[in-house]
């Protein structure tokens, strides 16, 4: 099967520069060289997503299927692919003034804002640092209260990026909930903003296969050439990248106290921003428990 070429530009920073210079280099040059920038903060469904794009553009384009899209690796195998930079665009570990957005850069770049219910992200996000990263230790709600990478660092992306998408004007902002709800209809938004072709057979067996129980199987078998969907720990489900993918799912993590919070603390951070607001969102929580 066929293999992606690297840039030559990434072999030779990766040859020469210390680490954290190559990988600051490497980003710049990238953002500059992509077709369209899918921008979300961990956990929120951004690996789904490319294992959507990737097996789409091995229907309509031939590409490997066992290749997750990163950056240019399919589209140096078929000219038709976007060369899309995908990135969290935050140190996620950091305070909430660590906070920053390349404003000069991505305002010139068809951009794709990937957002999820800040609760059930930061819910994620404990269990990926605590059993696939293995960076914390500690109970769900001082991770949550935490002053670095905590719930406030997660609003403060939050509200910070609903700032530049009004600046930005023509961004496409693809929520988690959506995704979830109507797939097929998502994944077509995205593809038309992306400027490709929407093959309705191959769009509905795309959907098909990336069913929550299709990717969970195709992580334990680790069927892309990618650790980013590749089990850490077998028969650990807590370490999977596909961990669970509910909607409301913070409800049964969070005690009511902390729960009670970190609604507050949304509401008064975004105020409605994205469509978040937390009566409303666990009113839908409760309905779908009943």
């Amino acid at each position: 099967m066929a293999k992606p070429r690297q840039y030559l530009f990434q072999r030779v920073i990766k040859a020469l520069l210390p680490q954290d210079a190559a990988r600051h280099i490497d980003r710049r040059i990238r953002l500059a060289l992509c077709d369209a920038a899918v921008i979300s903060y961990p956990k929120s469904g951004r690996t789904w997503l490319r294992a959507m794009l990737s097996l789409y553009f091995a229907k309509i384009y031939g590409t490997p299927q066992d290749l997750l899209i990163d950056f240019a690796n399919l589209h140096n195998l078929e000219r038709r692919v976007p060369r899309i930079y995908f990135s969290h665009e935050a140190d996620y570990k950091g305070p909430p003034e660590s906070v920053r957005i390349d404003r000069r850069q991505l305002r010139r770049k068809k951009l794709v804002f990937l957002v999820r219910d800040p609760r059930d992200v930061i819910v994620s996000l404990y269990a990926h640092r605590v059993h696939r990263s293995r960076n914390w230790e500690g109970p769900i709600a001082r991770f949550v209260a935490g002053e670095e990478g905590g719930f406030a660092t997660t609003l403060r992306y939050y509200r910070d990026w609903n700032e530049f998408l009004k600046e930005h004007g023509n961004a496409l902002v693809l929520r988690y909930e959506d995704l979830h709800g109507d797939p097929a209809a998502s994944l077509e938004r995205l593809l038309r903003y992306l400027g490709q072709p929407v093959d309705k057979a191959a769009l509905d067996a795309t959907v098909a296969k990336t069913q929550f129980a299709e990717l969970q199987k195709m992580e334990n078998e680790a069927r892309f050439q990618s650790t980013r969907l590749t089990a850490k720990e077998q028969g650990n489900p807590q370490a999977l990248k596909v961990r669970r993918g509910r909607v409301g799912g913070f409800a049964e993590d969070l005690d009511a106290k902390t729960a009670s919070e970190v609604g507050a603390m949304m509401d008064n951070e975004l105020q409605g921003a994205f469509g978040y607001r937390a009566a409303q969102n666990e009113d839908k929580t409760n309905s779908a428990k009943n």
